[in-house]
């Protein structure tokens, strides 16, 4: 089809002159300016005006050994000049641990075909769950990065787990089944962070060991059909949430069962979403016993406009039995989210609101970002949060981003 054309004949069939380089990154400078922040006391150092002045490397790295076989390996590294600006020697140690500079790996894993039948993935892995594009219901395998809530890109909020999955396929029908053997939970804000909400540095914490008799054990069964998706969840995990016990006073982590279902469906331009999950042996502050708990979610997105959508998120987060005091039977969480391409898909917005209950507060997020060319992109926004811990951290922001 292409004899009398000028073109190579490697990259006219997809070979070895249409491949991509093995190595790619980006390097992302950001800002923050705190623009309603209270003036330092003595639980919180002073976080008003710039908050933020960070310059971040990423890398990935995609090699395949062999065919049917693939490898992946990322990580990131990023240096923040805010507290050199402010003063290291006024942050607590934790803090600048933490929020200062930092190397982070990031997934690493091999994976192959073992046959028609199935496939296997080794390594550091990121395993999505459930159809939310921001509550989390059936999705509780890989704990989340909270350092800075409502801020961090979206591909960088989940954490990467050491596993071993093994995918069967039958038809329309996949299971897949997870042994989880590195134990790590959410990433919060250290004590004296701008992030953080307790007066006082909390309890030691105490982690399990990794692997052996701590492994965490999950399947997933998935069906792909014409106009509807459907999953079903079972997971034998740790809670990414810690409890405080008494004697001795610590944060302690406790096993989780979880199953659950999740499906998607489709009628025209609309998108219905639903989540269903049951957790037992959940340890909350102030009980006795181990407790109970159902969440379910019900979500419609809406894409008849060209280029834009809409969606709306609820979920009912409800307690059985005795609920401990400080804790809420029923407990709803709301996300709407609108999302435009303009100028010719160059130009991106996106407006996210959400709530946490009665005294849970929320954000209120507005986002502009532009394609100056296909490498660089520059993104500015404003979030707000109403109510809650988090009500004076309301900022504006600022990203440059650019990809090779």
């Amino acid at each position: 089809m292409l004899e009398g054309f000028d073109v190579p004949a490697a990259t006219a069939g997809g070979g070895e002159g249409s491949r991509q380089a093995p190595i790619s990154g980006t390097l992302t400078t950001s800002a923050a300016y705190n623009f309603n922040r209270d003036a330092a006391s003595v639980d919180h150092h002073n976080y008003r005006g710039l908050s933020r002045l960070r310059l971040k490397l990423g890398l990935e790295m995609d090699v395949e050994p062999a065919p049917d076989w693939q490898t992946h390996a990322s990580g990131h590294a990023f240096y923040d000049a805010f507290y050199a600006l402010r003063g290291r020697e006024d942050f607590p140690g934790a803090t600048l641990e933490a929020m200062e500079r930092s190397i982070e790996p990031g997934e690493a894993w091999l994976r192959g075909r073992l046959g028609s039948w199935g496939d296997l993935k080794l390594g550091r892995q990121i395993m999505v769950w459930g159809r939310s594009d921001t509550l989390r219901v059936t999705d509780v395998l890989n704990p989340l990065d909270n350092r800075e809530p409502g801020l961090t890109d979206i591909e960088d909020v989940r954490l990467p787990l050491t596993m071993a999955r093994i995918d069967f396929y039958a038809g329309s029908w996949n299971l897949s089944a997870l042994a989880i053997g590195e134990i790590r939970f959410n990433e919060n804000p250290p004590f004296g962070a701008d992030f953080a909400t307790r007066a006082t540095p909390p309890p030691a914490e105490s982690i399990p060991s990794s692997f052996g008799s701590n492994t965490e054990h999950a399947l997933a069964l998935n069906g792909i059909f014409s106009r509807l998706d459907l999953s079903f969840y079972w997971a034998m995990v740790h809670n990414d949430q810690p409890y405080q016990t008494t004697f001795p006073f610590a944060m302690r982590h406790a096993w989780l069962s979880m199953a659950g279902f999740a499906g998607n469906m489709t009628h025209g331009n609309w998108l219905l979403k639903t989540e269903l999950a049951r957790f037992d042996g959940l340890r909350l502050n102030g009980a006795t016993t181990a407790q109970r708990r159902t969440d379910l979610l019900l979500g419609l997105e809406y894409s008849g406009v060209p280029d834009q959508t809409v969606s709306v998120e609820v979920v009912n987060r409800h307690l059985h039995g005795t609920v401990p005091a400080g804790n809420q039977e029923n407990r709803i969480q709301t996300a709407v989210r609108y999302q435009g391409n303009f100028h010719h898909g160059r130009l991106h917005a996106v407006v996210l609101n959400t709530t946490n209950g009665p005294g849970g507060g929320g954000f209120l997020r507005a986002s502009l970002a532009y394609d100056v060319r296909d490498a660089l992109t520059l993104t500015g926004g404003v979030m707000v949060f109403h109510g809650g811990d988090l009500d004076d951290r309301d900022r504006i922001f600022a990203e440059m981003k650019y990809s090779f």
